[in-house]
């Protein structure tokens, strides 16, 4: 019963943080929104967004390694490979994004999506070297620490986008920004996640197949959601271009924010509770 207890304690407290860390990562994102409409053209909006759907669509939760980092049983030798294996993942996401880059600017009929694609391609880099401490800290069910992360990305943005945009650099400073945002999330998370280092960091082929058998079912779902989500996107960045499209970027991801932050924080929690609940009633199982 005390087992229980703590688990639903865990899920209640873990909800909570989270909440916290979306939504005041959201409002401080709707801020720079609003900052930067007054500073940019809806066609920047637009082009920055061709890149940034593209990615959406590569960029699958963890690289769909730290969802199977969560899942599996703790070792360091499956935390080492897995290490290797989300930054390895995050160089090909890039490479291929690179080599794509030339493919959006036909499928949207705009050349200025080639070079913003190309730039917004080093995310997957940085969230490859983030995705064992991220996922580290949602195992040990410590949601309170990613708080300082989210928010600190989200400022971190806030303050390269604006900065960029009153230098006239447009849809690169929304790009850059976003990197930014990624790369201080990276640090932090790496801070308080504790990956692993020095001589310890080995990869070991057994640990591979099981890690990335998982991050394929997660990879394959998610990416069906993606595509629900970004549907409207698609056809009006191709057929109405790019200012069109822009108020489609600036406007929709914040009238989904609220619903999207409700249900995608129930499941950051619930699932490592789960997995947790239910490496504990197998032990006991074993145990009796």
């Amino acid at each position: 019963m005390e087992q229980g207890n703590s688990f639903a304690k865990s899920t209640i407290t873990g909800t909570l943080w989270v909440y916290a860390s979306r939504y005041s990562g959201k409002l401080v994102n709707l801020i720079t929104v609003t900052i930067l409409a007054r500073l940019l053209l809806k066609e920047d909006f637009g082009v920055a967004g061709y890149a940034t759907v593209v990615l959406s669509f590569l960029d699958f939760p963890g690289l769909g390694i730290g969802s199977a980092l969560v899942y599996h049983e703790k070792d360091p030798r499956r935390t080492n490979t897995a290490f290797w294996l989300a930054v390895g993942i995050g160089v090909l996401m890039t490479l291929v994004m690179l080599a794509g880059a030339p493919l959006v600017g036909l499928y949207f009929q705009d050349p200025r999506a080639v070079p913003v694609t190309r730039w917004l391609a080093l995310y997957f880099v940085l969230v490859g070297i983030g995705v064992v401490p991220s996922s580290l800290l949602a195992k040990r069910l410590a949601f309170r620490k990613k708080l300082i992360p989210d928010l600190a990305g989200s400022i971190g943005k806030a303050i390269i986008s604006i900065t960029l945009a009153l230098l006239g650099f447009g849809a690169f400073g929304i790009v850059t920004g976003n990197l930014i945002h990624t790369l201080v999330t990276t640090l932090c998370c790496g801070r308080f996640g504790r990956p692993p280092g020095g001589r310890r960091c080995a990869f070991e082929k057994q640990y591979a197949r099981p890690l990335l058998s998982y991050a394929a079912s997660v990879v394959s779902v998610y990416f069906l959601g993606i595509l629900i989500l970004n549907v409207d996107y698609l056809i009006v960045g191709r057929y109405l271009g790019a200012r069109r499209a822009g108020r489609v970027s600036a406007g929709v991801p914040h009238s989904r924010a609220a619903d999207q932050a409700v249900l995608f924080g129930v499941s950051e929690v619930l699932f490592p509770v789960f997995t947790v609940c239910a490496k504990t009633a197998a032990t006991w199982g074993a145990a009796s």
